[in-house]
């Protein structure tokens, strides 16, 4: 249930513990920690797809060689090298975990923004801003929240992720079934780890690309955090000097 529909000394409660400092209350707090978790399961994985590669590769070698000639090995390898962990398992966990990062974003604006009203004490809501989420958030967040805007660079990535995420969500990762081919193709020059299938214009997630998302979104979650941290301290002081005044 939205904070702004709880009952009315819930919410002042809530806001009380945000003014004085009570990071654990902070959205953008729980989601650092909450995504740890997330960077130390996609990281996991990608070790163990690597072992279980490896073990398999390993129990091929030595059928391979028995072989004497270099031509038959090539051969040999041409027909049992595993590729499934490349063409499937790699590709559907990347996709899939791609998903997640971006839907992760979504959530985690929606609830900054929430933070925002409530302690802005703003009565128009960030949904009644035009434009998707990150547009809309980013908007609510610099208008209402007072957040810096020098950190472009890190709106773009989240942009640029979101855009790319949407590729596999609407069109299947083929680039020329999206929205926009090549405002797509843009997004991911700018992302190391991502290229062009040169048969079928699909998206290919490489292990880089992961990495460079991860790091992204961590210091994303970083920049709503201290810029939070900042509206509460500017808030709390207004009032003080406010209770002064009168």
């Amino acid at each position: 249930m939205d904070r702004h529909e709880q009952p009315e000394y819930i919410r002042k409660a809530f806001r009380r513990f945000l003014l004085e400092g009570d990071e654990a209350m902070l959205a953008a707090n729980r989601a650092l920690h909450e995504f740890s978790n997330l960077r130390r399961y996609v990281l996991s994985v990608e070790r163990l797809i690597d072992e279980q590669e490896q073990f398999e590769v390993d129990g091929l070698k030595p059928y391979a060689n028995k072989l004497s000639e270099e031509e038959d090995k090539a051969e040999f390898w041409a027909w049992h090298h595993p590729v499934h962990w490349d063409e499937i398992v790699r590709t559907l966990f990347r996709a899939s975990t791609l998903m997640a990062m971006a839907s992760f974003l979504e959530t985690t604006l929606n609830q900054v923004c929430r933070d925002v009203r409530l302690v802005t004490e703003e009565a128009l809501s960030p949904n009644e801003l035009h434009g998707g989420i990150i547009k809309r958030s980013k908007r609510y967040l610099i208008r209402f929240g007072g957040f810096t805007a020098p950190k472009d660079e890190l709106w773009r990535q989240v942009v640029d992720l979101i855009e790319i995420r949407n590729v596999f969500v609407h069109a299947n990762g083929k680039i020329e079934a999206s929205n926009n081919p090549e405002k797509i193709r843009g997004a991911m020059a700018r992302s190391p780890g991502l290229r062009e299938e040169p048969q079928t214009a699909n998206i290919l997630i490489e292990k880089e690309y992961l990495s460079h998302a991860l790091d992204s979104i961590e210091n994303f979650l970083s920049y709503l955090l201290s810029e939070m941290h900042g509206l509460c301290i500017r808030r709390k002081r207004f009032e003080v000097i406010e209770r002064s005044s009168t």
